[in-house]
């Protein structure tokens, strides 16, 4: 996460300050962001797994949607280590796994379920493109950093050359680096990390320059109940949202004991707190 160091303290500062300013005056940090306009968001659930196993991965998938979740990430981003001395790491070998993985959760997931692509920066170009040309046909709502966010012209020549919505911009640092991926029409969602990006402040003014240019908002989460609480808290008021994501060890409850009150999921669904500052307390 090139740099983010000083930028996740900054970060860490800009959340607690909300927190704090929230509880003082008693109220929800979105409503000093200008309001409420929804009383929950949808989120797609984030395992975090590589499994290589067919049915324990069609398993996987079906017990996410009978679990109420209506979205939920795939890793696209080759093998853990290669099973075909290397031939499923060549050009067609590394596309077609990818895209008989994706043809067989959809499969088992049926239409009525989204699914996001994590590629997390690991297709060269020619093989992002390809991909993104024939996974089309099974729906996905989010092609994920098909390749590294570094150059920008790159990126938005592969989202010019594919019809699957890109998603990027989750290691970025600065606000003035999303600015140039809009100017680029780079992505069709834009992935702010809370905790990476400057905090509430910034995540809130990415929203605003994503709203100006069409751009949706996917929130990027792979951290604790600090990260989800104040991704809540930016989804609850902005008009872009797209979807959130709750990663994998949120699913089974393991951060529950770290607050006071667990989030709630309903339908796929998590609710909005209703609680001063960015709604939770830690254990």
């Amino acid at each position: 996460f090139r740099g983010s160091v000083i930028m996740s303290a900054i970060s860490a500062i800009d959340i607690a300050l909300w927190d704090i300013k929230g509880k003082k005056l008693g109220v929800p940090v979105y409503e000093l962001l200008g309001g409420r306009t929804r009383d929950r968001v949808r989120v797609y659930a984030s395992p975090m797994t590589k499994e290589s196993d067919q049915e324990a991965l069609k398993k996987s998938y079906v017990e996410l949607k009978e679990n109420g979740f209506t979205a939920a990430k795939i890793f696209v981003n080759g093998p853990v280590k290669s099973e075909k001395n290397g031939r499923d790491e060549f050009f067609c070998g590394r596309v077609e796994d990818e895209l008989e993985k994706v043809e067989m959760i959809r499969e088992a997931v049926g239409r009525d379920f989204d699914l996001i692509l994590e590629a997390h920066r690991g297709m060269t170009k020619p093989e992002a493109i390809t991909f993104g040309r024939e996974v089309e046909q099974f729906r996905p709502m989010v092609l994920e950093d098909p390749v590294t966010p570094d150059n920008f012209d790159t990126m938005a020549e592969v989202a010019s050359k594919i019809a699957v919505p890109i998603a990027t911009g989750e290691r970025f640092i600065d606000i003035k680096e999303f600015e140039m991926l809009f100017r680029r029409d780079a992505a069709s969602y834009v992935r702010p990390d809370v905790c990476a990006v400057g905090g509430i402040t910034a995540a809130k003014k990415v929203c605003g320059m994503a709203e100006a240019n069409d751009v949706l908002v996917i929130p990027h989460n792979p951290l604790g109940p600090v990260s989800t609480a104040a991704c809540l808290q930016i989804c609850a008021c902005i008009p872009n949202f797209g979807i959130q994501e709750l990663p994998g060890f949120c699913l089974n409850g393991a951060e529950d004991k770290m607050v006071k009150e667990p989030f709630k999921v309903e339908d796929g669904c998590l609710l909005i707190p209703d609680s001063p500052g960015i709604g939770i307390e830690l254990s």
